[in-house]
């Protein structure tokens, strides 16, 4: 049961950090 709590952690943080990215990557893509 904790390491089902410790995956849904890191499901929810890892979205976090792909809009991050996908936001410096669509500045990239729109000045190109």
């Amino acid at each position: 049961m904790k390491s089902q709590h410790l995956r849904n952690i890191k499901k929810f943080s890892f979205p976090h950090r792909m809009v991050e990215l996908w936001n410096g990557l669509s500045d990239e893509i729109v000045t190109a």
